[in-house]
């Protein structure tokens, strides 16, 4: 998604894991790690409850 406003209309119709520009740019595969690395995103949010962070696999 792209906007606060697409993910709040997720969210409120119980999608709860995201993606798209409002997070992050497509980029090369090369880049991805570096973006990470250097990537503190917000606290994910369920209810206004932070909620656990699911673990990369």
């Amino acid at each position: 998604m792209e906007t606060q406003e697409q993910a709040k209309y997720l969210r409120r119709h119980g999608v709860h894991i995201l993606q798209g520009y409002l997070y992050a740019q497509p980029m090369p595969l090369r880049d991805f790690p570096k973006w990470l690395a250097g990537s503190q995103p917000p606290p994910a949010r369920h209810n206004g409850h932070i909620t656990p962070i699911m673990p990369l696999r």
